[in-house]
């Protein structure tokens, strides 16, 4: 459906009227969507470090590190150009945020030109030329697929390296355990365990997704409920709703979506325009396909006792690995998801909002409580004071900073000279373009999320609260492993979420599928 206040009537004439306008071949293969969706499941499932490291692994041996190898990085640049070739005009709106744009443009270029000073210059060059090209297929990816898509491709590709590993552990396969604990093909604990708890988190959205109710079943228990004298709140919409959200569907069809001040937003070339009616009919043909779901009460148990088995699989690998440390980020996302769910507009909003307040108050005071019992949390985990060697490894990387505290010593080349990992995207880049590389990668994180959550507010869902998740995951992931790279999946979809926000914050046109 295109809007909750559509009826199945408007759809008809819309249809009718798109129809008449010829737009249906005019406006693009009706494949172009579902390969940038495969290419978006390719480009996760290597970014995921499982499967595909593991299969190169298996079929020859490797004497470079895996992502060094050229079948590897072929594997990533076919899934990168997948999605940028089948992404549509997405730069068409993506290039109207000049400062998103800017900003993410402005830190992949600092990163470049440590390979200037860097201690590996061909390696630094190497893996910004991957991260650039990988972060534009993510970002373009962010701007042509809807959300029902990205959550979609990336729930098949963590769960193909799921039900590997899961093979793995059934079978005792030597490479899949370290020590008693399950690694899976992802070759760590610490990477099990991330993917474990991520293909848990998506397959929850989903569960979410095929759950909720559509608008015909919530208007039809607010008409029952008004029909017994229950009260409900059921009221008829005025002539003045009614004509608004004719008036907003069919302009969306025109390629003219309506702005927030509810006036028309005029396309500002033929691609964008074609752009818009592209968008509008594949997610229309995709709600269909939705609808017939929900509206089938046995196909939905059917997939949601699927979906709590894939579940229950998800957690018992998580628990297999032994792994913690991506309990901070996932905690840590669902906080925000929570204020930011809380802070929607709608019924309500006063006191949700105050909820939302007192989260964000206590979520702080965990912080500082979780700093300052640090031992005694760890304890809790059967870990040491030092989570895994996390703090050592930070003393040591801010000891080597010094040395070179402004520009680093090169993209991917800075832990040559550390002689260890950084175990933190922010000390990573810290390592590796100094303060400088640090306060870009900060101030585009903080972008991602400003836009993200401006996103959701303006289409107020469950799939908008999840995009702000995208974000703040690849935000928070970063604080205690290293994931600022071509092969990392927070990263990813960080750039994923800031495609989105920026598509839709520019078009002020959201998904009409979910």
């Amino acid at each position: 459906m295109v809007d909750e206040g559509v009826t199945a009537t408007d759809e008809v004439e819309m249809t009718a009227f798109d129809d008449d306008l010829g737009v249906g071949d005019a406006a693009g293969p009706a494949w172009r969507s579902p390969v940038a969706w495969v290419g978006a499941i390719l480009l996760f499932l290597v970014a995921s470090g499982g499967p595909v490291f593991w299969a190169r692994a298996e079929l020859a041996d490797v004497t470079v590190p895996l992502v060094s190898d050229i079948w590897v990085q072929a594997v990533l640049v076919v899934a990168a150009g997948l999605v940028l070739a089948f992404s549509g005009d997405a730069l068409e709106l993506l290039r109207l945020d000049k400062l998103a744009l800017g900003s993410l443009g402005a830190f992949l270029v600092i990163l470049l030109l440590s390979a200037a000073w860097s201690l590996d210059g061909t390696r630094t060059v190497e893996q910004w030329i991957l991260l650039a090209f990988a972060s534009a297929a993510a970002l373009f990816g962010g701007a042509s697929l809807d959300r029902g898509q990205v959550l979609t491709a990336l729930f098949v590709a963590v769960h193909i390296g799921i039900a590997i590993s899961a093979f793995s552990d059934l079978r005792d396969w030597p490479i899949a355990i370290v020590g008693d604990d399950l690694a899976g093909v992802f070759g760590s604990t610490d990477l099990m365990g991330m993917v474990a708890l991520l293909a848990a988190a998506t397959t929850v959205m989903l569960m979410v997704v095929v759950l909720r109710r559509t608008p015909e079943e919530r208007l039809a228990i607010a008409e029952e409920k008004a029909a017994r004298g229950g009260g409900g709140g059921f009221r008829m919409p005025s002539m003045l709703t009614i004509n608004k959200m004719r008036r907003a569907a069919t302009m969306a069809q025109r390629g003219q979506p309506m702005g927030g001040g509810g006036k028309s937003m005029t396309p500002r070339s033929p691609g964008q325009a074609m752009q818009y009616r592209t968008m509008a009919r594949g997610r229309r043909r995709r709600a269909g396909r939705l609808a017939k779901v929900r509206s089938s009460a046995l196909l939905r148990l059917g997939i949601t006792a699927l979906l709590v088995g894939v579940l229950v699989l998800d957690g018992f690998l998580w628990w297999r690995s032994q792994s913690y440390g991506a309990l901070f980020a996932v905690a840590a996302t669902a906080v925000v998801m929570l204020v930011v769910g809380l802070s929607l507009p709608g019924a309500g909003e006063g006191g949700r909002r105050a909820a939302a307040g007192v989260v964000s108050v206590l979520a702080a005071a965990g912080v500082v409580l979780l700093i300052v019992f640090r031992e005694t949390v760890a304890d809790w985990f059967d870990r040491d004071g030092t989570w895994s060697g996390r703090t050592t490894l930070w003393d040591g990387v801010l000891d080597v900073v010094g040395d070179r505290p402004i520009h680093g010593f090169g993209f991917e080349a800075g832990t040559g000279v550390a002689g260890f990992g950084t175990r933190s995207g922010f000390l990573q880049v810290l390592l590796a373009a100094g303060a400088i590389g640090l306060i870009a990668l900060v101030w585009l994180m903080l972008l991602v999320l400003r836009r993200a959550a401006s996103a959701a507010i303006m289409r107020p869902d469950p799939l908008g609260v999840w995009v702000v998740g995208m974000a703040a995951y690849g935000i928070a992931a970063n604080v205690n492993e290293s994931f600022v790279s071509a092969w990392s999946l927070p990263w990813l979809l960080l750039v994923f979420a800031l495609g989105h926000a920026v598509a839709r914050r520019e078009a002020r046109f959201d998904d009409v599928t979910l």
